[in-house]
């Protein structure tokens, strides 16, 4: 998943929730990237509080290959899991 990290919606009583927030620590085996806009400084603050609820989100890259990159590697099987089958 890519999330911008400032994205909220509102439940049925209107309370706002950030979806990154909720999305990341419900779903642990879907790798998370954050992404802000290339000209916005990243907020680590939000980066620090997602990473402490769910560790395996990390900031998107800008750099398009950098991005890729990213995309490729965290869907990549790892080594672990690379020789089982489903």
């Amino acid at each position: 998943m890519i999330y911008d990290p400032h994205l909220t919606g509102l439940d049925s009583e209107d309370d706002c929730h950030n979806l990154a927030v909720e999305s990341a620590p419900a779903h642990p085996e879907v790798p998370m990237l954050l992404a802000w806009s290339p000209a916005e400084v990243p907020d680590y603050g939000s980066l620090r509080g997602i990473r402490a609820l769910a560790p395996h989100v990390h900031a998107a890259a800008h750099e398009p290959e950098a991005l890729f990159r990213q995309i490729h590697n965290s869907l990549a099987p790892t080594t672990a899991t690379a020789g089982q089958s489903a």
